[in-house]
């Protein structure tokens, strides 16, 4: 067995040794040499070979030249120059290897008066591309704008089952990012039960954690961002994203296209709060934000628990309470403070607090509940009246609120140290000038008289004059915005600003989205190359938008000569995908009446609803909606976990 031995214990820059079948001695050789080991495979007799690069020389991490000049089969003229050296000798019993002129700090690709057969041009400029293929493509980013109801179906639904079916005859890859302002989910259905101090009421956290409802797509990419998006570009299929915090900016940058005009971002403390991203398909579920921070989300959830502290606090020393509005929320929200402040009990009788809170109600309107049939609407009136709740009609508004004065008072001073202190110690009075001419003095004043959607980022022309994303009614996609992007939700144009309106269609979105992507993908194909990123001969930005074919590499980078490149031109050309694109159909969502679907709880033990066009008894709006406002452990995993509706039952069907 031959081994190689340093007689000087180091090793110059320009002198490398090849042992065969062999080992090297460990206290003659440096610690932190590299090695490389490699077959040869082109005419020269098979062997194994490893080549010793000594840190000091500056050539330890010569990796990539070692195999451009072994594995390539570089083959050395005899008329090569040879530096001899006192360093330079062979192995034992073997003549002295000569130096064939390496420089020591880089060697060039292809050495002067050296040759390489074809084979090996061909694996050498492989491995020099810059641009990935095959596997190391840049996936296509498909995007969701919101982490609530609609967007977690979305994106559940996405993982779940479209991302399965796509990608079978490309090498497209897919990436989701799901972008939301919040981390958690605010359980909005129980936004009354939660406006209940915790000591008079049992209710369970309404926000319920969104990140670990995704674990079990781990095999999946995808991301989740907390921000909130700022601008949208139709034309250039990019949105710009502003960062809630460090974590959120570190995971934007991690996703930004690796072939990008800007330069690498080498040190953490330069990313910047707002970051651009690029979507090849886009799905907005940004929904709507309540004129009250009480009832929805206005930014991270930690805001909207602060807002219900502070309320708790100041319904502790209120006496007088006024919420506007006429719609179910209002009617929730004015008969669940009225049940829980103003009655100890209810069975076998009920018994009053005093001295009772006065709780005032200002419908707006000539009736409550318009959307509801003319019986609902008086018995919900009438459940509300025997709980002691004035109500103003005869289209009677708020037009102006003004703060009269804050008090502050002293923790220490009324609330001795051994009793527990209140959640706040500011109490506030609203003077409210309404449409009549009168005012009304309020410690507590509560808006419920409407939504406002969360449409700021998008451009003009894409909103309806309601302000809402103008959006197809049948293929629920924002057409003006150009190709792959819909809306879904309270939102969308189409909505009627219920649930009941969101999971019918987020089936319907889903799969036109599907369709849309295929099409993509044949058309892709259809243009000469594989689809995909990157991958195939048709490449793809990371836009979504087609590139011009490499005329080298084809379906993964394998090489391709002249006449081969001809012949896959021309069965492209006989490949046909109009009639698979044909077969590609969408499905039309069909609009719900909204007296369909709605259950308002009123009482402690009752209220009114109509489903399905049948009425709902009291004991049924209660066991189905006023028992616990579906904040149970099987309502959450539906929604945060497994993407279904709160009432949805059975399993999941893809459409």
């Amino acid at each position: 067995m031959q081994q190689c031995i340093n007689h000087n214990g180091m090793l110059t820059s320009s002198t490398f040794h090849i042992h065969v079948h062999g080992s090297f001695p460990t206290g003659k050789l440096r610690s932190k040499s590299s090695a490389l080991w490699s077959r040869s495979c082109f005419g020269i007799e098979a062997q194994w070979a490893r080549c010793v690069w000594p840190r000091r020389a500056g050539l330890h991490n010569r990796s990539r030249s070692m195999s451009n000049f072994y594995v390539a089969g570089l083959s050395v003229p005899e008329d090569a120059p040879i530096e001899e050296s006192a360093n330079t000798r062979g192995p034992l019993g073997a003549p002295e290897m000569p130096n064939y002129g390496l420089p020591s700090h880089k060697e060039p690709r292809h050495l002067p008066g050296h040759h390489r057969d074809a084979t090996a041009l061909t694996l050498s400029d492989n491995y020099k591309s810059k641009e990935p293929v095959g596997i190391g493509v840049e996936p296509l980013n498909i995007i969701i704008l919101g982490t609530s109801f609609a967007g977690l179906s979305c994106a559940h639904h996405f993982l779940d089952h479209t991302i399965d079916r796509l990608c079978t005859t490309t090498q497209a890859s897919y990436r989701l990012i799901v972008i939301g302002p919040s981390t958690h989910l605010y359980w909005n259905i129980a936004a009354p039960r939660a406006l209940v101090p915790s000591g008079l009421v049992q209710h369970e956290d309404p926000f319920i954690a969104v990140e670990p409802g995704f674990h079990r797509h781990r095999g999946h990419q995808f991301t989740i961002i907390q921000g909130s998006c700022i601008a949208m570009d139709p034309t250039e299929r990019s949105i710009k994203v502003d960062c809630y915090n460090f974590e959120a900016m570190k995971r934007c940058a991690f996703i930004q296209p690796k072939r990008c005009s800007q330069m690498p971002i080498k040190n953490l403390a330069d990313l910047t709060k707002v970051q651009t991203l690029n979507y090849h398909a886009l799905i907005i579920c940004t929904g709507t934000s309540t004129h009250s921070d009480l009832l929805s989300l206005h930014g991270p959830h930690l805001d909207t628990a602060e807002a219900l502290h502070r309320f708790h606090g100041q319904l502790e020393r209120a006496t007088s309470i006024v919420i506007s509005g006429g719609n179910c929320s209002a009617v929730e929200v004015a008969g669940t403070l009225a049940t829980y402040l103003n009655y100890k009990r209810h069975l076998p009788f009920r018994t009053k607090r005093k001295p009772p809170k006065q709780i005032t109600l200002i419908s707006g309107g000539s009736v409550l509940l318009p959307d509801l049939a003319p019986p609902l609407q008086k018995k919900a009136e009438k459940q509300l009246l025997d709980l002691g709740i004035s109500i103003l009609h005869n289209h009677i508004r708020v037009i102006k609120t003004e703060t009269l004065f804050q008090h502050h008072d002293d923790p220490i001073k009324d609330n001795p140290p051994s009793s527990p202190s209140p959640p706040s110690t500011t109490t506030t009075t609203t003077n409210l000038l309404l449409s009549n001419g009168t005012n009304i003095l309020a410690d507590v004043y509560i808006p419920c008289t409407g939504v406002v959607p969360n449409t700021q980022f998008a451009p003009s022309h894409l909103h309806d004059p309601r302000g809402y994303l103008l959006t197809h009614n049948k293929s629920l996609r924002v057409e003006r915005a150009g190709p792959r992007t819909f809306a879904v939700g309270d939102v969308a144009s189409y909505s009627q600003n219920y649930l009941g309106d969101v999971y019918p269609a987020v089936g319907v979105v889903m799969h036109n989205l599907e369709m849309d992507l295929l099409r993509f993908e044949f058309l892709a194909l259809a243009s000469g190359g594989g689809g995909g990123g990157g991958g195939g001969g048709g490449k793809i930005n990371s836009k979504g938008r087609m590139r011009k074919r490499s005329s080298m590499t084809l379906f993964g980078g394998s090489a391709m000569t002249a006449n081969d490149e001809n012949e896959k031109e021309e069965d492209d050309e006989d490949n046909d995908y109009t009639e698979q694109v044909e077969h590609l159909q969408d499905q039309e969502y069909v609009q719900r009446i909204k007296e369909d679907c709605i259950v308002c709880p009123v009482t402690r033990f009752g209220g009114v609803g109509s489903w399905m066009g049948t009425r709902l008894p009291s004991w049924v709006v209660y066991l189905f909606k006023g028992r616990r406002y579906r904040m149970g452990e099987k309502g959450v995993a539906k929604v945060v976990v497994q993407g279904k509706g709160p009432y949805t039952y059975g399993s999941w069907k893809a459409a």
